[in-house]
């Protein structure tokens, strides 16, 4: 049996990526937000006002984590993805989210989607 497709970044992988890592952890809203244009979603506002102001965080990076992973091909449950987000200081779930966005952003696919 064949294992399904991963996230591109190793867990706690942000480490090699302190810009990444410290704009998901200090500024997660625009992180968010950055992510949901990068896949090419309308919701990246939505997202932003969601992380801060109503304090729904959890709950918006488990729904981009959704959608980033859909988008890339990788097997997600929406329960994992919960979980995921809820522990994400432990496992860098955002740090892994928004990077995959970023790949996706400029992989010949997107860009082709954008034309």
């Amino acid at each position: 049996m064949s294992e399904g497709k991963d996230f591109e970044m190793a867990w706690c992988g942000c480490c090699d990526k302190p810009g990444l890592c410290l704009k998901v952890t200090f500024c997660p809203c625009f992180a968010f937000c950055e992510g949901a244009e990068n896949i090419g979603s309308e919701n990246g506002l939505f997202y932003c006002l969601a992380t801060y102001p109503l304090g729904f965080g959890c709950c918006v990076l488990s729904q981009l984590g959704m959608d980033v992973t859909k988008k890339a091909g990788i097997e997600m449950t929406c329960t994992k993805s919960v979980c995921l987000a809820c522990f994400d200081p432990c496992c860098c779930y955002s740090c892994r989210v928004i990077n995959q966005s970023r790949l996706l952003k400029d992989s010949p696919e997107m860009e082709a989607m954008n034309r």
